[in-house]
């Protein structure tokens, strides 16, 4: 559950990411970095019919596979996680909410701060 947190000035409209780093269970070496609005709800039988893989194989990867991809334990992946992805192997979705936003606020790979 986020905080709640206020931004003032120029910053007012920020828009807080929350992270999601999934893959195909069937097809392991098929790996997505979601991001999204704190508030976006993210429907993983919806996105599972988005994305090429088996219906119902969309799941949270494990934490092995976080430290060995993106370099990340768990509740600290974020989208700069992905400059640790030097083979290319994670695709990341970016939720239009976030893109839409003035500033997106991302936790420091450290989730007690943005």
């Amino acid at each position: 559950m986020i905080q709640k947190v206020k931004f003032d000035g120029e910053y007012q409209n920020n828009v807080c990411a929350k992270q999601l780093f999934l893959y195909d269970r069937k097809k392991k070496e098929k790996m997505w970095l979601v991001c999204a609005a704190h508030f976006t709800d993210v429907d993983l039988k919806k996105l599972n019919q988005y994305l090429p893989c088996s219906s119902g194989s969309l799941r949270g990867a494990d934490a092995d596979s976080l430290a060995k991809y993106l370099g990340s334990r768990q509740g600290t992946c974020n989208y700069f996680s992905m400059i640790n992805d030097k083979d290319k192997k994670v695709k990341i979705l970016l939720d239009k909410a976030l893109l839409d936003a003035e500033y997106a606020s991302f936790h420091p790979m450290d989730n007690a701060a943005s």
